[in-house]
């Protein structure tokens, strides 16, 4: 066995290691060392690393989008009024972990073509909410409304998406619309129940193109 004892590994590759059995169990390491919590690994931070049922890595650096904005064009109203939702002012990392993970809940990424965005999300929309959502989101689309379907990522995985023609200028309404989906009460799914076991399909003709911005939760219903 030529692999190494430790690896530096992005997040977005842990889980492949997890399910393919090159992974170990973190956790009674960790514990040897005493209270997770008291060295610095809360719950939240422990389930970032969580995959295959187990503990196959732990974080120790996480990071998010920083957006500067102008106080004077606020001032005249030349920023729309939706564009703070681009922004969370965190006052903890512990705060800014709960933001990422509840930004993650159900939008997965995005993939931003030409004339249209798909949203990859951890759960299907429910074919019976896109009216509503289309109708409550009209202010976002630059034309027809919003359709549910299937893409993969960029490692060749398929997931549920929504597809829409979207106004570029309403980047700030595109992320309440994020927030909004990762605010719903979906049927009960374990992919959202449980993130850290997500299982995914892999698909044979990995076709994406780059991600996308996203943004903050709502309590709502479509």
């Amino acid at each position: 066995n030529q692999l190494p004892d430790l690896s530096y590994q992005g997040f977005n590759r842990l889980r492949l290691f997890a399910e393919r059995g090159i992974a170990q169990d973190l956790l009674p390491l960790l514990r040897r060392e005493g209270d997770p919590t008291a060295l610095g690994y809360p719950p939240n931070i422990l389930a970032l690393g969580h995959f295959g049922g187990f503990q196959s890595g732990l974080a120790y650096a996480a990071s998010n989008p920083i957006t500067y904005y102008n106080e004077e064009l606020v001032r005249r109203s030349l920023i729309s009024p939706e564009d703070p939702d681009l922004m969370f002012e965190a006052s903890s990392a512990t705060d800014a972990v709960a933001y990422i993970s509840r930004f993650y809940r159900v939008f997965h990424s995005a993939q931003l073509g030409e004339d249209r965005i798909e949203l990859l999300l951890n759960a299907p929309v429910p074919r019976e909410w896109l009216p509503s959502l289309s109708r409550s989101f009209a202010d976002l689309l630059s034309e027809g409304t919003i359709q549910g379907g299937e893409n993969v990522d960029d490692n060749g995985l398929m997931y549920p998406c929504l597809r829409l023609r979207f106004d570029r200028r309403r980047m700030g309404r595109l992320y309440q619309f994020i927030h909004h989906l990762n605010g719903l009460e979906f049927p009960s799914i374990p992919a959202l129940e449980h993130p850290a076991e997500r299982l995914v399909t892999p698909s044979p003709s990995p076709s994406a193109t780059p991600e996308a911005p996203a943004e903050p939760a709502r309590e709502a219903t479509p």
